[in-house]
């Protein structure tokens, strides 16, 4: 479980869209798996099998809609495990990261359902073309469709949230800009 629990959290996360919902898609999962064991019969191996059986669970929750709240169960663990692999960085640092997260985190949610799976798999998950279409039952070429076309929308949606927050990349302004003016002033002068 451990070995694959990441893979198994990102492709029921990215259906659920709620850690809570996620967390539950991958306790039965993962029973149903043991339960299922003797099922097993490759060719794709057990990792895409356990996915495969992860997506179909995530997608039978969706129409359910139930809701175990594991957060609450677990507390400040949670929270704990998360900051104490970035405890020596700077607070500011930390709080650009973690807005970083939630913008690209909100708008992999806001993905239609049939690209979001295979993005998360393919972008976050680094599976192959071939891993990701036989964990999800596709075909390479949808699966590369479906990545491509999940790339499109979210870079114009991040586009969009950078214009809408009136943000500018690499701006050289203010102090910046008048530094070099005086510089160049001072050598043409």
């Amino acid at each position: 479980m451990r070995r694959y629990n990441n893979r198994v959290y990102r492709v029921a996360r990215s259906l659920c869209t709620d850690d809570d919902e996620a967390m539950d898609v991958v306790q039965e999962s993962w029973i149903k798996i043991y339960w299922a064991l003797s099922d097993f019969q490759g060719p794709d191996g057990f990792p895409s099998w356990a996915t495969k059986i992860t997506y179909n669970n995530a997608l039978m929750r969706l129409r359910k809609q139930k809701r175990i709240h594991y957060l609450a169960e677990l507390g400040d663990i949670a929270v704990n495990s998360t900051n104490s692999d970035r405890h020596n960085e700077d607070p500011l640092s930390q709080l650009a990261q973690s807005q970083l997260k939630q913008l690209l985190e909100g708008a992999i949610d806001r993905l239609p359902v049939i690209y979001r799976a295979v993005f998360v798999l393919r972008a976050v998950q680094h599976l192959s073309t071939r891993e990701t279409a036989a964990s999800l039952n596709l075909t390479p070429d949808t699966v590369k469709q479906r990545f491509s076309r999940a790339r499109r929308i979210l870079r114009s949606d991040l586009e969009s949230a950078i214009q809408s927050a009136g943000l500018s990349l690499y701006e050289f302004d203010g102090a910046r800009c008048d530094y070099i003016v005086q510089r160049v002033m001072s050598q043409l002068l």
